[in-house]
């Protein structure tokens, strides 16, 4: 959590919030392909087809973003998430949209909850 933390504190400098960490909003252990390329493995390993020895399953990152999501989304807002990619990619399904596609690492996204959904745009 290290790059993450420093990166909210980074952005806290400006929002002077409280800041909280959250354990579960930790990147994905990816075991056997750590720090190797993403491609081709990766997608399949989103889609739930196939993970990596020693990784933790699609499925139990989404599960453990679900539970981080609720803590964290209980606080008054707007609330502020930084985490890593693979992560994202989790919370993004969670919130009903594409998993599909790489986010650009840095890139605030502004994600505001409506009937149908999350509206999502770069902020």
């Amino acid at each position: 959590m290290l790059r993450t933390r420093e990166t909210a504190a980074i952005v806290n400098r400006t929002l002077n919030l409280t800041l909280i960490l959250e354990p579960d909003l930790r990147e994905v252990i990816f075991g056997g392909m750590e720090g190797k390329p993403l491609l081709p493995w990766f997608n399949e390993w989103v889609e739930g087809n196939d993970t990596p020895p020693g990784a933790e399953t699609f499925a139990a990152v989404t599960a453990r973003a679900a539970g981080a999501l609720d803590r964290v989304l209980a606080h008054p807002g707007p609330v502020l998430i930084v985490a890593h990619g693979g992560l994202f990619r989790a919370i993004r399904g969670l919130m009903g949209l594409r998993k599909e596609g790489f986010t650009p690492n840095g890139v605030p996204l502004y994600c505001v909850p409506n009937r149908a959904g999350w509206d999502v745009a770069a902020a």
